[in-house]
């Protein structure tokens, strides 16, 4: 490998930069110190935000971002505006589909919530809003596991606490506790004394389980119906514009990189800019020659 120096227009850095990216063998030096007359000078990069987009925009539309090789020859300039027309109404049909999207994850993930919760009832055939609202007496839904819950049905015979078994498995017991309300806080302290684990019940639970149920399950369906709608606006979005997108997002990833080479690599005067690296032996003349001929 052998140390190269490159001294060269500021009107032609951009041309310049690309060359070196187009070579393999080439390696910049970063923050190489210069005399006093250059000086690492950073520029804004306009297209960074815009590639910052492009970029979740094919991350949304499951877009493969793997580029094997940059087409220089065919690289022109981007226009912002150009770049703001095309991006900006695809952003709002994506932003349009996941604020959908959102929605439905927090819909569907209480309603799985609610169906736990309203399951282990379901062989109750009684409005649970008639019992959420009796005027004298607290309602208190749990469970525990079938060893404590026997303990808890010892601790309860001389008390006037009411113990309503609605459903168990082999391990656990779910149910009722019915308590005065001034007696609220005793039941309490017995259900936490054998380690009660404590259900609030949803507001909405207000109907029979087995209707809450049936209701639930419908709307679940109508949320795999309205999911399977927004998969396939998205299927649209991306072969409406992946060829273009693609495009869009070399440009800019090359400007993009462009832009950083420039700002991290290079000193800078009025007039010219410098950079150094290292460059293999056998490339170094036909590098030189390359540079020579089309930007001397």
């Amino acid at each position: 490998m052998k140390k190269f120096q490159i001294l060269g227009l500021k009107s032609d850095v951009d041309l310049i930069t690309e060359e070196i990216m187009k070579n393999s063998q080439m390696e910049l030096l970063k923050n190489e110190k210069y005399n006093t007359r250059f000086k690492n000078d950073q520029i804004e990069n306009s297209y960074k935000p815009y590639f910052n987009r492009l970029n979740k925009i094919m991350d949304s539309l499951k877009l493969d971002k793997k580029i094997k090789e940059f087409n220089f020859d065919q690289l022109n300039k981007l226009s912002l505006e150009e770049l703001e027309d095309f991006i900006m109404p695809i952003q709002k049909k994506i932003k349009k589909l996941e604020r959908i999207t959102n929605k439905l994850d927090a819909e569907e993930e209480r309603l799985n919530n609610l169906i736990k919760h309203v399951y282990v009832m379901r062989n109750i055939d009684i409005e649970l809003q008639s019992l959420k609202t009796l005027s004298y007496v607290t309602l208190i839904f749990g469970s525990l596991s079938q060893e404590r819950y026997k303990r808890l049905i010892e601790n309860v015979t001389e008390v006037p606490v009411l113990v309503l078994k609605v459903n168990e498995d082999q391990e656990r017991v779910w149910f009722f506790t019915f308590a005065k309300k001034d007696y609220e806080q005793k039941a309490l302290d017995i259900l936490n004394s054998v380690n009660f684990n404590r259900i609030e019940l949803p507001d909405r639970v207000t109907e029979e389980p087995k209707d809450i149920l049936s209701q639930s399950k419908h709307r679940l369906d109508k949320i795999k119906i309205i999911r399977a709608q927004i998969e396939l606006e998205f299927k649209k979005l991306k072969h409406r514009y992946q060829e273009q997108l693609l495009k869009y997002y070399k440009q800019s990833l090359i400007f993009n990189r462009i832009t950083d080479v420039n700002n991290s690599f290079y000193g800078k005067s009025d007039y010219f800019f410098i950079t150094t690296g290292w460059i293999s032996e056998e490339n170094e003349k036909e590098f030189k020659k390359l540079i020579s001929n089309k930007y001397s």
